[in-house]
């Protein structure tokens, strides 16, 4: 059957892209890195089908019923995680894809610039790309952000020594 397929809702989309987001994780949890990216790079291309609002960062405005609330938070709840793994999966690539991790945290920033996985793994990003001052910064910030991770810790050192 030839023809084009029906446009699909909202709704639909937001439930492809959670389904996307699954299938990511398991491809990852496998070792298989790059069949994750596509998966979550999938899933965000769902998101903003679903509204541009569902993929846009710090939106303005009301929606205009409950269901658009309920829809931008399962974006949010989405975009932010998708947007970490993937730089995750970039930063684990042979070799590491780091300008594309580095902007992948840079998105999750823009929305919580507090977020201490975006601003580790920034930093990993940076020292990937050599530069270093910047890299202590960003791992400087993520010890303050998580106190209480060893690992960001013993990165900062090893950058020290």
């Amino acid at each position: 059957g030839g023809g084009l397929a029906e446009p699909k809702s909202p709704q639909e989309y937001m439930s492809e892209a959670e389904k996307l987001r699954e299938e990511g994780n398991a491809k990852f949890k496998e070792g298989a890195l790059k069949e994750a990216i596509k998966a979550y790079e999938k899933a965000i291309a769902a998101l903003s089908a679903v509204a541009p609002e569902a993929d846009i960062f710090g939106t303005g405005g009301t929606p205009e019923n409950v269901g658009e609330e309920e829809l931008i938070a399962r974006g949010k709840a989405l975009r932010i995680p998708v947007r970490l793994n993937l730089a995750l999966c970039c930063l684990r690539l042979e070799p590491p894809q780091s300008m594309k991790a580095l902007q992948f945290c840079e998105e999750v920033l823009c929305e919580e610039p507090d977020n201490p996985k975006a601003t580790y793994r920034k930093a990993k990003a940076l020292l990937e790309l050599g530069e270093v001052a910047e890299a202590e910064y960003e791992f400087v910030r993520a010890c303050k952000l998580s106190p209480a991770d060893k690992t960001v810790r013993e990165d900062l050192e090893k950058l020290r020594q």
